[in-house]
């Protein structure tokens, strides 16, 4: 790296010196000139005074005797005087005897000297003799400066001179001191750090400078060696962090196997090559079945040494050139590419699930682990890695339904789905008696204050083969099949007595919202059912908030209109759900007994990204408050989104953001702990 001579080190403290030793210099020159025109200046005087002394007798003589010719000779011997500019001998009382004047030339320097020593000095001496008391006359006396001065001048001259001359010298001699001393060993040490390798940095040690082993640059070369040496270290260790990451984020730490993100990446490549000529690849997804109940009998440890050896197998199966991966808890995916159509992937699942049923050696125990396997095919089942996956899954869970240890194709006929359809339907007649559905409670809170004001209970369904069936799934087949009024019915008893639970436990008096469906709305007694269950369970009205969504009420106005008035009569408050996703007129608004508005999660999700969203939930809350409705917000998920609606004026919001669902164990510890908190505005 080259560095420019102005730019060197040694060049700069070079320039400093010199500036210094310059100042200094100039300061003492000009001292020493004013010392020595302060002494030019007295010189000129006694100079003077000597010539005077001379020429004082003869003066006299010539002024008492009143001789012209003595005082002209007088005279002229001062004219001999370079310094002398003009003479006058006067005889007393006032006869001038002589006179004498120089023409003053100009000369180089003389505006100067001029203005150090004055241009002339005028000198009066009176003249006497011995013989009387009494002058008898005067010599007056003119003296050009500009001779001394000229004198002084070349001396001042050459003290600046010598001055510079010193100084110039001093800082050549500082730049070749500071350069051999200084910047030539710190451009060696820059040269030799321009060369480390940054991955490798160790390899290039900075060499100890000769004669620096004690000095500054010797302590730094040491410094700078082991500062190398720890960025090496910590590169290193880097490194092995960046590996075990990258490991633990593609790889199952169990079974050393691929994950799922790892799976979907091969996946999408397979998918991928397969794409121009449209070749068949199969996703194979194995579940181990009564895997809870190996996990149970056994314990954890002996589910994960199943896990192990199941693992294992499927690989003897498949071959090392198969991707195998654990995509869950116990289910495995495997990838097959370069097919000739789904016989090789059928055989395969098959030679796997004759595999895993070998009974398994784990510790003292011999356990039989049985696979289901479905099988999904693209480009029939999917195109893409998420719909060829889910297709795959949904074909295991037919295989798990058929019984122990099948092998599934993914199927699409309309025969199949509505079969699932029933089953589904069926399972949830049964769930309200089993009790397979709860509720969970979802916080809402105060915007401004961020206080905890009420929660909205939601639905969830819990079956015990399909585990958690989404909300999105079985509500709209509730509503279908004329369930939703039971289970409204189950839900609005439920949430008002946990209410009134939440207040014998000492919580501060919170409002509960309980969703009501279009069906519940079609009969006229709605209204009897709030009346009832407040009576019931003791609830205060105010506690309790109807929620219905937009489309509900404008699907049968006429038969909404009366039931929102009877649920009014009773006290309770009335919420527009999912407001601004209907084709509501706004001047049926006018009409509705409502007291808030909520906006729905999706406008909420874009808020400061897409502006038809940010101006439409303006717009809601601007609406609600000309009303004098109240406005909250649902899905706030970021403090962003918090920040915008405490902003724009929203009055409440409700969102994973603040707090997820909590079941109705947790949510009072919940309640309690946000009381506790001061209340001000969230962070």
């Amino acid at each position: 790296m080259g560095i420019r001579f102005a730019d060197r080190l040694s060049f700069r403290l070079m320039v400093a010196c010199m500036v210094c030793a310059a100042i200094v210099g100039i300061a003492l020159s000009a001292g020493q000139i004013v010392l020595d025109a302060r002494t030019q200046s007295a010189e000129i005087d006694h100079a003077t005074e000597q010539v005077l002394s001379m020429l004082r007798q003869p003066a006299a003589e010539a002024a008492y005797n009143v001789d012209p010719v003595l005082a002209r000779q007088v005279l002229d011997g001062l004219s001999r005087y370079e310094a002398v500019s003009g003479a006058e001998l006067v005889a007393y009382p006032s006869d001038s005897l002589a006179t004498w004047q120089r023409v003053r030339a100009d000369r180089p320097g003389r505006g100067l000297t001029d203005a150090i020593f004055g241009a002339e000095r005028q000198f009066v001496r009176p003249l006497a003799v011995a013989a009387m008391a009494e002058p008898v006359g005067e010599l007056r006396l003119q003296v050009d400066t500009y001779p001394a001065g000229r004198a002084f001048l070349t001396r001042a001259a050459i003290v600046v001179a010598a001055g510079l001359t010193r100084s110039l010298v001093l800082a050549l001699a500082l730049l070749a001191i500071f350069y051999f001393a200084l910047t030539r060993p710190l451009s060696d040490m820059v040269a030799t750090l321009s060369d480390v390798d940054p991955q490798r940095p160790q390899r290039k040690r900075l060499p100890m400078l000769p004669g620096h082993e004690r000095d500054e640059l010797g302590t730094w070369i040491g410094s700078a060696n082991r500062l190398l040496q720890s960025i090496e270290d910590h590169i290193a260790r880097r490194k092995q962090a960046e590996a075990k990451l990258e490991y633990s984020q593609q790889f199952d730490r169990l079974t050393d196997l691929p994950n799922r993100t790892l799976f979907y990446d091969r996946l999408n490549q397979a998918i991928q090559r397969a794409r121009p000529e449209r070749d068949p690849v199969a996703v194979l997804m194995c579940d181990v079945r009564d895997f809870q109940h190996i996990n149970d009998q056994h314990g954890h440890d002996t589910g994960d040494a199943v896990l192990r050896e199941v693992a294992a197998r499927i690989r003897q199966v498949v071959g090392d050139g198969v991707t195998l991966a654990r995509v869950a808890g116990d289910r495995f995916a495997v990838l097959l590419d370069r097919l000739d159509g789904p016989t090789p992937a059928a055989d395969l699942a098959q030679r796997i699930v004759q595999e895993a049923k070998k009974p398994l050696a784990v510790g003292a125990h011999a356990i039989e682990a049985r696979l289901c396997i479905g099988i999904a095919l693209y480009p029939d089942d999917g195109e893409e890695p998420d719909a060829l996956t889910r297709n795959a899954e949904e074909a295991l869970n037919m295989a798990k339904q058929a019984g122990r240890s099948q092998v599934s194709f993914y199927v699409v006929e309309v025969g199949q789905r509505m079969r699932a359809r029933r089953d589904l339907v069926h399972d949830l007649e049964r769930a309200l008696e089993r009790g397979e559905l709860k509720l969970v409670y979802h916080p809402q809170f105060n915007t401004s204050t961020n206080e905890l004001v009420g929660a909205e209970a939601l639905l969830r369904w819990v079956h015990p083969s399909r585990g958690h069936v989404p909300p999105a799934t079985f509500v709209p087949l509730a509503e279908e099949n004329g369930l939703i009024v039971d289970i409204g019915r189950w839900v609005m008893a439920e949430a008002c007595k946990q209410a009134q639970e939440w207040s014998k436990l000492g919580l501060p008096p919170l409002r509960v919202a309980v969703n009501v469906s279009a069906a519940q709305f079609a009969g006229a007694g709605v209204g009897r059912l709030v009346a009832d269950q407040l009576t019931a369970t003791g609830l205060a009205a105010d506690r309790l908030d109807i929620e219905i969504t937009e489309t509900a009420v404008m699907s049968n106005l006429d038969t909404a209109i009366p039931a929102l008035n009877a649920v009014r009569d009773c006290g309770a408050r009335l919420s527009v759900d999912d407001f601004g996703t209907g084709q509501s007129s706004l001047s049926y608004l006018l009409k509705l007994p409502v007291t808030a508005l909520k906006i729905d999660q999706s406008f909420v999700r874009q808020l400061n990204k897409d502006d038809n969203s940010t101006h439409i939930v303006n717009a809601i809350i601007g609406l609600g408050h000309s009303l004098k409705l109240a406005v909250i917000a649902e899905g706030v998920e970021t403090a962003d989104q918090l920040l915008y609606l405490r902003s724009a004026g929203c009055d409440e919001i409700q969102g994973y953001f603040l707090s997820q669902p909590l079941d109705a164990a947790r949510f009072p510890s919940f309640a309690l702990m946000a009381a506790r908190r001061p209340s001000q505005p969230a962070a």
